[in-house]
């Protein structure tokens, strides 16, 4: 005999099935269902200013926040954030990393490594958020998806050694939560000097990866701290794992970082970078010029995603 929860699902599939053949009839040739569903949550969600929605409908179920107008609106109405980056830059990439392990550094809620572990493209995934009610989304994510054990989570910032830093809170958009330092970077264009801090472990990704055996690809988006984070990963690049990581000259300057991330990357072993914005997806020569080269077609608060490639 089936238990409680047995029944109440099947009673909801019976529901739903009985729903569907009444509105059968009733929909036209032409109805796009997709559309009218976007609708549907787009109203769902401007009803919320706080709280937790679900997102089931793609591929990958999400639990996301309403007060996260960016990153939680876009997935609860698309089902995804930023993926199709990730399947262009492994496209560009080809099949020479498979298997590999995708190692997710400003994890977020889990919109990179949930459906890249999930639908076979990585084998497993390294998942690493500082922030720490972003760490308890992906944690949820990561077991909605039953994926627990192929993601390995981590709840630290990553920087050039270990101690804690200060963190400061994006109110409305929890993908730009940042390390601040304390240095003078001008003033803030856009008022982060009036957010919230508190303060977060930081830990050296050569230690968390220091018994990782095997291809590794590297996926970065930590909102202007990249070179301090491959500061504290010299082993790390030394073995030449592609790198993926997002490029926002205005961020990096925020931490002092501009300068500092050139330097870093010019003395590692990669030698070539393409820009994921480029149609013509161009492999050039990485050298400090060509980075600012880069940095000069992008305006003010613009940003791009490079794709380092380590020859041989």
């Amino acid at each position: 005999m089936p238990d409680a929860p047995e029944k109440t699902q099947g009673f909801k599939l019976f529901i739903w099935e009985k729903l569907a053949a009444l509105l059968a009839p009733l929909i036209k040739p032409g109805f796009d269902l997709h559309r009218a569903s976007r609708e549907f949550r787009s109203r769902i969600w401007n009803s919320k200013e706080t709280g937790l929605l679900l997102s089931t409908d793609g591929p990958e179920t999400y639990v996301v926040s309403a007060a996260d107008h960016i990153i939680g609106q876009i997935v609860y109405l698309d089902h995804s954030f930023d993926f199709d980056k990730f399947l262009e830059a492994m496209d560009t990439l080809g099949k020479s990393t498979q298997p590999f392990t995708l190692v997710d550094i400003g994890a977020n809620i889990g919109t990179i490594c949930i459906p890249a572990v999930k639908r076979g493209i990585a084998q497993a995934a390294i998942a690493i958020e500082p922030e720490p009610f972003n760490l308890k989304l992906l944690r949820a994510n990561v077991a909605l998806n039953d994926l627990h054990d192929q993601i390995d989570i981590h709840g630290y910032a990553l920087g050039s050694e270990d101690g804690t830093l200060t963190f400061e809170l994006s109110p409305v958009n929890f993908g730009d939560h940042r390390i601040r330092l304390d240095v003078d970077a001008g003033k803030p264009l856009m008022d982060e000097d009036q957010r919230k801090t508190i303060s977060v472990p930081v830990r050296r990704l050569d230690d968390i990866l220091q018994d990782q055996t095997g291809n590794l690809v590297l996926w970065m988006d930590v909102q202007g701290f990249e070179s301090y984070v491959l500061q504290g990963a010299p082993r790390t690049l030394s073995q030449g794992h592609p790198l993926i990581m997002e490029f926002s000259p205005y961020e990096m300057k925020r931490v002092k970082g501009d300068t500092l991330l050139k330097e870093v990357l010019t003395k590692s072993c990669y030698s070539h970078f393409i820009d994921l914005q480029d149609p013509e997806l161009t492999r050039r020569p990485l050298t400090g010029e060509a980075l600012d080269a880069v940095t000069a077609q992008l305006d003010t608060f613009a940003l791009t995603d490079l794709l380092m490639i380590a020859d041989g």
